[in-house]
C-alpha cells in the first residue's frame, strides 16, 4: 500500500539505505513496497535484489520534482508496470535531466507507467482549469490528513461534481524512521537550499509523520475512505519489475534489459 518511499539516494532528502528501508517495512508487516526516489533510480537494483530477503515484492518508481521549486511535494510519482514501463520511466527521467529541461506540472501520458498526482498539486486545477479529469493512467493521491478537505468538498454543491472521486487513492509517504531522522532531513534540506536551518520554510521539508505504517494502521488512517486503499493495493498489484540475468553478467544496453 506504500506507493511513495525514499532512500538516501533521494539526495539531501532521504536517509535510509535500501536495506534499512526494507528492514523497517518488514518489521511493520509490509509485503509490497514501491521505491520512488527523487529524480533518481540508483537504488533500484539493490532494492529489487534485496527485497526477497525481507519477504517484500518490490515496485520501482520515481518521484519527479523540479529543483528550485521544491515545496516538499512531488509534481507527480511514476510507477513502472513492467520491464518496458521501467525503461520508459528511465527514458522520461533522463531526457529531462540531460537536457536540463524542467518537468511539466502535470503528469505525461506514457504507456506501461502509472502516474500519481498529489492532491495538493491536483486541487490547483479546481481553481485554474475547467478540465479537472485525470488523463491516461493518472491517479490522485490523498494523504491521511487531507481527508478532511475532501469531506468538506463532498458537501460543496458545485465543486463536488468536479472531483473525479473514482480516481482518488490512499497515498502515504515513507521517508523517516523516527524524529531523529526528520531532524537530519531538515539539516539536509537547509544545506541543499543554502539556507540557515532557522530560516528553512516548513513546506521545504517532508512531513515528520512520513513514517512506515503497518497494514492495520494504514487501513485505520483511511477508515473513512476504504475504497481509496483498495485502489492503492490494485495499483501496486499491477506493477512488477525483476532483475534479468544478462549473458555476460552486466547490462550493456536497453535491449538486453528488456529481453
Amino acid at each position: 500500500m506504500h506507493l511513495h518511499c525514499h532512500s538516501w539516494f533521494s539526495l539531501r532528502y532521504g536517509l535510509m539505505q535500501p536495506r534499512e528501508l526494507l528492514a523497517e517495512a518488514q518489521q511493520a508487516g509490509i509485503t509490497t513496497l514501491a521505491l520512488t526516489d527523487i529524480n533518481n533510480t540508483s537504488a533500484h537494483w539493490d532494492f529489487i535484489k534485496l527485497a526477497p530477503e525481507y519477504g517484500i515484492r518490490p515496485v520501482a518508481g520515481v518521484d519527479f520534482r523540479n529543483k528550485g521549486t521544491d515545496d516538499g511535494l512531488p509534481l507527480y510519482i511514476g510507477l513502472a508496470q513492467s520491464q518496458e514501463g521501467y525503461a520508459r520511466l528511465c527514458t522520461h527521467l533522463n531526457n529531462h535531466l540531460n537536457a536540463h529541461q524542467p518537468f511539466s506540472v502535470g503528469a505525461p501520458s506514457i504507456q506501461k507507467i502509472t502516474f500519481i498526482c498529489p492532491w495538493e498539486r491536483w486541487k490547483l486545477r479546481l481553481e485554474e482549469s475547467t478540465n479537472t479529469q485525470p488523463e491516461g493512467m493518472e491517479w490522485i493521491g490523498v494523504r491521511p490528513w487531507e481527508q478532511s478537505a475532501l469531506r468538506l468538498l463532498a458537501n460543496d454543491a458545485v465543486l463536488k461534481h468536479r472531483i473525479p472521486w473514482n480516481r482518488l487513492i490512499a497515498l502515504h509517504t515513507f521517508t523517516f524512521r523516527h524524529k531523529r531522522d526528520w531532524n537530519c532531513h531538515r539539516i539536509l534540506r537547509a544545506v541543499d537550499r543554502n539556507e540557515l536551518l532557522s530560516k528553512l520554510p516548513k513546506n521545504a521539508t517532508g512531513n515528520a509523520y512520513d513514517r512506515v505504517l503497518s497494514p492495520s494502521n494504514f487501513h485505520q488512517a483511511f477508515a473513512e475512505f476504504p475504497e481509496w486503499v483498495k485502489r492503492s493495493e490494485m495499483l501496486l498489484k499491477a506493477c512488477t519489475v525483476h532483475l534479468p540475468n544478462p549473458k555476460n553478467g552486466r547490462f550493456h544496453n536497453v535491449i538486453q534489459f528488456l529481453e
